[in-house]
């Protein structure tokens, strides 16, 4: 993506050396998997509207983590540069319903001990490590953090993948723990919740 620079440096987040080499043109992928008993549209519509508001409020602390990657290329000069800018209110987030998919349910990969192999990028996660451009899309939009929630026979998958460009597994790491906390927050303010011990919203993302 094409753009000019911005005046203002909270709208216009420049990526250093580091984060330009090509090889870092991609996404990593987090999951965190949970047992959720009760997966009526009830419970599911609870754990959208709890992951919504938890970043909501992580996206007023970090705009950038809203953002997108924006190209800026000087033809002239024969140099490009990249930076964060504002996209939209919170990042991405995917809601996918497998519980009727011939997937694994939870139990299965709680007995697995959750192995990789049983893991398809192409349906649990929000952006493929290696996106590839879509014909389709006139104007593509490489985000900075999204989210994809699965929700299987049993429990969901929480899967996070964010712009290596822009953040190391690190930092992602840093990241889902800030909306852990955040998450916590929002569920404590909601006077009328009520959670199952066992269920995932009433544990935090491991820091």
């Amino acid at each position: 993506m094409d753009g000019l620079p911005a005046d203002n440096l909270l709208d216009d987040f420049p990526i250093d050396r580091i984060g330009l080499q090509p090889l870092l043109k991609i996404y990593t992928q987090i999951c965190h998997i949970y047992a959720m008993p009760d997966d009526s549209e009830t419970a599911r519509a609870k754990v959208m509207e709890t992951l919504t508001r938890g970043l909501e409020r992580l996206s007023a602390a970090f705009p950038w983590a809203a953002g997108k990657m924006v190209t800026v290329r000087d033809e002239a000069a024969g140099t490009e540069e990249m930076y964060i800018r504002p996209h939209e209110k919170i990042p991405l987030l995917v809601q996918r319903d497998a519980r009727d998919d011939p997937a694994a349910p939870y139990d299965a990969l709680e007995q697995a001990r959750f192995p990789i192999n049983m893991l398809d990028e192409s349906l649990i996660a929000p952006i493929a490590t290696f996106p590839l451009p879509d014909p389709n899309d006139p104007s593509p939009v490489d985000r900075i953090f999204a989210i994809q929630v699965t929700f299987l026979r049993g429990g969901l998958i929480l899967c996070f993948a964010a712009h290596h460009g822009a953040m190391d597994m690190n930092s992602q790491g840093r990241l889902i723990s800030l909306l852990s906390r955040e998450k916590k927050t929002s569920r404590q303010a909601t006077s009328d919740a009520r959670k199952p011990s066992n269920s995932w919203t009433t544990r935090n993302t491991p820091p």
